[in-house]
């Protein structure tokens, strides 16, 4: 199903990108923090890098920052990105296997039509 709209909500779009960063993001800090409990120099705080136990807390400590802040600048440069396409194109999406949770702009059988949406925005 495509769903074609002007604008996507700005909260929408954080939480699509907060989620697709979480796990990469998160992957990547246990690795390196495994990596820094074996004695590999990949987790630095305070300009010295941290090895052994030290280093594996340091890298799961540091996740959550490195994920808000990289989910904060993909979020700001999106937005304005897809604000700037609205200009000139409408957004198309496009979801697999979709579920109307919202039914304030549907009809009685849960279809959403096009004026519903349009009205939403």
């Amino acid at each position: 199903m495509k769903i074609r709209g002007k604008k996507l909500k700005k909260k929408s779009l954080f939480k699509l990108i907060f989620v697709s960063m979480l796990i990469p993001m998160g992957l990547f800090c246990i690795f390196c923090g495994i990596a820094a409990a074996f004695g590999a120099s990949t987790v630095t705080l305070n300009g010295e890098f941290q090895t052994g136990w030290q280093g594996l807390v340091a890298a799961l400590i540091m996740f959550p920052f490195f994920v808000v802040i990289f989910t904060c600048f993909m979020w700001i440069s999106s937005a304005l990105g897809l604000w700037m396409y609205s200009w000139f194109k409408e957004i198309e999406i496009e979801v697999v296997d979709a579920r109307v949770i919202d039914h304030s702009g549907s009809d009685p059988d849960g279809a959403i039509n096009s004026e519903s949406l349009r009205s939403s925005t």
